[in-house]
């Protein structure tokens, strides 16, 4: 088990956990042939996530757990106040009250 790996279980919900596992047993019959470990399932379902409805029940689970990766940083007001951006609000998602954005080093 790598760190990313023991990150992401230790920071998933019950039900991210088991939609991960599931991919990886569909890897093992050929549904799923690019997905060759943990992580990597992760990060096709956060994909999903967050842009499909269908798997939108799983968008805060994986926010938290890429938070815990260091792929979500928060911003403080002043990062909110100077940010200049087309789109509706200059975060990526709040999550508890916080702004996250996507971190610019991950």
């Amino acid at each position: 088990m790598d760190s990313k790996e023991t990150l992401i279980r230790a920071h998933a919900s019950p039900a991210l956990i088991k939609e991960i596992e599931y991919l990886l047993d569909e890897a093992i019959t050929g549904e799923w042939e690019s997905i060759t470990n943990f992580t990597e399932a992760f990060e096709r379902i956060e994909e999903k996530a967050d842009t499909t409805d269908e798997w939108s029940y799983l968008r805060t689970p994986c926010r938290k757990v890429g938070i815990a990766l260091g792929y979500y940083v928060p911003m403080t007001p002043e990062q909110v106040a100077s940010t200049v951006t087309t789109a509706r609000y200059p975060w990526a998602f709040k999550l508890g009250g916080i702004p996250y954005d996507l971190n610019p080093v991950s």
